[in-house]
């Protein structure tokens, strides 16, 4: 899709017309660029993580089938699903590809925008990232804690105990 709008750029000498030379060299990049992208994107460590938080999302599934029949096994399988959420979530974190998409994005623009521009596109990238993990450690601790705090209080535990 995005190699139609490149062919579609107004092509000329005019003022907001590329030289068909330009297109040519923002196709090269843009195909640089997504090559490089699907290299991230299919990288061993996003697809295990990916693999392992959807045995974790199924363990959940589980977990709340137990739950929902007031099952011991699935309070304890809750437990040890959010206990084991806490981690990998931040290792996923951790290992996101993120950071390296907004770069590629902001290789991608470099020549087509101001340089002050292509700046405050990266601060507001950087700034944005930034408060998105620490909005995701913060909800990631305190669902997943929150949850194994009242899977262990005592009158839920009894609960459990009757059935």
């Amino acid at each position: 899709r995005m190699t139609q709008q490149l062919d579609a750029l107004p092509t000329g000498t005019g003022a907001g017309q590329f030289s068909p030379e330009r297109v040519a060299e923002l196709r090269a990049r843009f195909s640089a660029i997504l090559r490089e992208l699907r290299e991230v994107m299919s990288s061993p460590t996003v697809y295990v993580s990916t693999l392992l938080a959807s045995l974790l999302g199924l363990a959940g599934l589980i977990a709340g089938l137990g739950l929902w029949w007031l099952k011991g096994w699935g309070r304890l399988l809750a437990i040890c699903q959010a206990g084991c959420a806490i981690p990998l979530g931040l290792v996923r974190m951790m290992g996101s590809p993120q950071r390296q998409i907004s770069e590629s994005v902001l290789q991608l623009t470099q020549g087509l925008l101001e340089p002050a521009a292509q700046e405050q596109m990266r601060q507001a990238m950087q700034t944005g990232q930034a408060i998105g993990q620490v909005a995701n450690v913060v909800l990631l601790l305190a669902w997943n804690g929150l949850l194994i705090w009242f899977l262990n209080r005592a009158s839920v535990k009894a609960q459990f105990q009757n059935t």
